[in-house]
């Protein structure tokens, strides 16, 4: 098994690595398992992915350049130290640990969280021993939300991590500015800026000039780097160092993948070569939704991180060129087996407008064997002796070969365990294939126009101050009369 104890003594050293390398397997989307109806040939898929590798030299340069930051953060020291520094000087000191973020500034902890750490996430007291802080992620401004997590903290045993890379993002506002309200009577004004930190872009914004005045502790986001692709920066790392999570881990597993990826060419290349087979499937085989199946519950937060980062990114529009293109797969969030009982139908029998991806572990942390003895009855025989994680692999394999023989294009990234050298691959893995998908859809991942537009609305409907335009626009578009029963 990757985790035993036997292979500590060569932690991180290339063989310790290897053993714990995510692998991808596309057998099941080609046209020689699902037909060419449904499938990629293969020879297509070779012959488009080499006529590409332009791509992977090109996005090469920009990184070079300085265009494209998050590459650059599994390798950027100053943030792993600063936040070290930040754990050692908060160590014992808070029961709590409440980050206010939404969207990239709270998936992506989300995700990390319920993977390594699902011990942390809001339980009605602190863990036993007060060792690390119990985690509550407030990221909607659902007023029964914030007020069940203000009833259950002790604010003066709590700190408040408030992220927004703009300064400006209004859910989060909002709820920072109920939660500092209350601090400052739970603690008083002169302490309360003890137990805040802000981590948003240096130099600019609402909430960097009131930590600037404040005197709240300040963490930088990489002007270069949006909010989807900031887990590796200081947005992801301080709260989930808190928590416990090994950050040298988490981040050598990133690193590893990075190294892994930017060396190799196109068919080879496990990031490009998956963004490559959602590309094809989506404009050649008419497959705009992509189901993306975990098969563990610890998973269901990477799955909903990874579902933002694939539809904000790719939803698009316009393309670089200003035309109308409308583009991107729609990801759906599966957790295996529990949605082989309520999507499973629909995924097999239904449109054929489909791909799946598999998310598969093989060493679970708890395998849970099924006693031998007493059997309660013959029909239950075949389980002895098997554990739960045998069984979840048979269910997905069942899953896997069912789909299939239904001529429904699937793929399986394979994780050895899960840990934080293996979520750091696969966290930077999505990045970057999300990455080379924008460059396949000649459109640009990195903006967001559409969910901009909804924030001017918002403001306008708020009444904030220089959107007086806005309402106005907003006002001709209301229809004259509802129609509602």
């Amino acid at each position: 098994m990757p985790g035993s104890a036997s292979d500590a003594e060569d932690f991180l050293s290339s063989s310790w690595m290897e053993r714990r390398r995510v692998g991808y397997d596309y057998t099941n989307s080609l046209a020689a398992m699902v037909g060419e109806k449904h499938g990629v040939p293969y020879e297509e898929l070779e012959r488009f992915a080499k006529d590409n590798q332009h791509i992977l030299e090109e996005f090469h340069k920009r990184e070079e350049k300085g265009e494209i930051g998050f590459t650059q953060l599994p390798s950027t020291v100053e943030y792993r130290e600063e936040v070290s520094r930040f754990l050692l000087k908060a160590k014992g000191k808070f029961d709590y640990l409440v980050v206010l973020g939404i969207g990239g500034s709270a998936l992506g902890l989300v995700a990390l969280q319920e993977a390594l750490k699902p011990e942390a996430t809001s339980p009605s007291t602190p863990p036993a021993g007060g060792v690390f802080p119990a985690l509550y992620v407030v990221d909607n401004v659902d007023p029964s939300l914030v007020s069940s997590v203000l009833n259950r903290i002790d604010l003066n045993r709590t700190l408040i991590n408030v992220i927004s890379k703009s300064g400006a993002t209004l859910e989060t506002l909002a709820n920072f500015l109920v939660f500092r309200s209350a601090l400052i009577e739970a603690v008083g004004y002169q302490k309360h800026s003890r137990h805040i930190v802000v981590t948003t872009t240096l130099g600019e914004g609402y909430l960097f000039e009131l930590a600037q005045k404040e005197g709240y502790q300040l963490f930088g986001i990489p002007l270069n780097v949006g909010g989807r692709f900031s887990v590796f920066s200081p947005v992801g790392l301080l709260p989930a160092g808190l928590i416990g999570i090994d950050l040298m881990e988490l981040l050598a597993g990133a690193q590893y993948m990075k190294e892994l990826c930017h060396s190799r060419p196109s068919m080879k290349n496990i990031s490009f070569l998956s963004a490559v087979i959602q590309y094809l499937l989506d404009i050649r085989k008419g497959k705009g939704i992509q189901v993306f199946f975990a098969y563990s519950s610890l998973l269901r937060g990477l799955a909903r991180w990874y579902q933002q980062l694939w539809a904000e990114s790719l939803g698009k529009r316009l393309n670089r060129n200003g035309e109308e293109v409308f583009c991107g797969q729609t990801p759906l969030v599966s957790i295996g087996t529990t949605d082989q009982h309520s999507l499973l139908q629909l995924f097999g029998e239904g449109p054929n407008n489909k791909s799946i991806t598999f998310l598969e572990v093989s060493h679970l942390p708890d395998q849970l064997a099924i006693e031998e003895e007493p059997s309660p009855h013959e029909m239950t025989d075949y389980l002895k002796g098997k554990s739960l994680q045998e069984v979840l692999l048979a269910e997905r394999r069942a899953t896997e070969l069912s789909l299939t023989s239904n001529a429904r294009p699937n793929t399986t990234f394979i994780l050895p365990e899960i840990s934080p050298f293996t979520l750091g691959e696969l966290i930077y893995l999505f990045e970057l294939q999300t990455a080379y998908a924008g460059e396949l859809y000649q459109i640009n991942p990195y903006d967001q126009p559409g969910v901009e537009e909804g924030k001017r609305t918002a403001y306008a409907l708020l009444g904030r101050r220089g959107y007086g335009e806005k309402q106005k626009e907003i006002e001709k578009k209301m229809p004259p009369k509802r129609h509602i029963i």
